[in-house]
């Protein structure tokens, strides 16, 4: 008898974690600020959360049961991407984080970035889950040349903000010395690729800290370089990309040592 009892309270307990794990698992998804979706291994819309109509301008009703690619918010070039992505995440292949220009419901163009993990079921995997974020503003900002940037101490965020060296008081300082990359630290670094580079110098008009210089192609200081981006998503050709850093410092703690280390010659 006490046996049985002791089995019946480890059945309770396992239910009762399982109930706790799915009443957690039902707040993220469903106060998630991005858009959540799980699709089944053969590409059709099982659940997606209230973010759906908020990027794309579709109820939930308008995907659940449909196949991907029935939905229309994809053109083909990505369609066969995102097609691709699905059958390396079933294969079980790391994933990669996507991005994808897509169609809202009312025709406006945006821009997401997906993110996606298998789910697996008895060690199958039965499909895979996409974290989808609109990025659409981060790529204006882009276009027109801002910086995503914070105050970059380690301790305290005092701001974020989009900005060009010419009005922010940050990158103009950066601009100007020749350490930028301890002033504004990514932990990345711009690489070209020269077999690539077309000399057209579009980077080194975009950069807004002057990291670039042209000869028979495009050279980066790696102290000046912060790793912002704007030359790999505007370059041609594809000859720029972003490499981790070694040894990336860690930032300053605060704002007075952030600005100590602007002020070191």
């Amino acid at each position: 008898m006490e046996r049985s009892l002791r089995k019946t309270s480890r059945v309770e307990a396992a239910e009762e974690a399982r109930r706790l794990s799915e009443e957690k698992y039902k707040i993220i998804f469903e106060n998630a600020n991005d858009l959540i979706v799980y699709i089944s291994s053969d590409g059709r819309f099982i659940e997606v959360n209230w973010k759906l109509e908020d990027i794309f301008g579709y109820r939930r009703a308008d995907f659940v049961g449909k196949h991907y690619s029935e939905v229309g918010v994809l053109g083909p070039g990505d369609l066969e991407r995102a097609m691709q992505e699905l059958r390396n995440t079933v294969s079980g292949r790391p994933p990669e984080i996507l991005e994808f220009q897509v169609r809202r419901k009312d025709g406006i163009a945006a821009f997401v970035e997906v993110n996606s993990r298998p789910i697996q079921k008895d060690g199958e995997i039965t499909g895979s889950i996409l974290i989808v974020r609109d990025i659409t503003q981060r790529k204006k900002a882009e276009e027109e040349g801002l910086v995503h940037c914070s105050a970059n101490t380690s301790e305290e965020l005092v701001f974020i903000c989009n900005c060009c060296s010419c009005h922010c008081g940050i990158l103009g300082t950066a601009k100007r010395v020749s350490h930028a990359s301890e002033i504004l630290t990514s932990g990345y670094i711009a690489l070209v690729d020269p077999e690539l580079c077309s000399v057209c110098e579009t980077c080194t008009d975009r950069c807004p800290v002057s990291a670039i210089s042209m000869d028979d192609a495009a050279i980066v200081d790696a102290e000046q370089c912060i790793g912002c981006s704007l030359c790999v998503s505007t370059c041609p050709t594809g000859a720029i990309g972003l490499m981790a850093k070694p040894g990336t410092k860690i930032p300053p703690k605060t704002l007075p040592d952030l600005e100590a280390a602007m002020r070191r010659k």
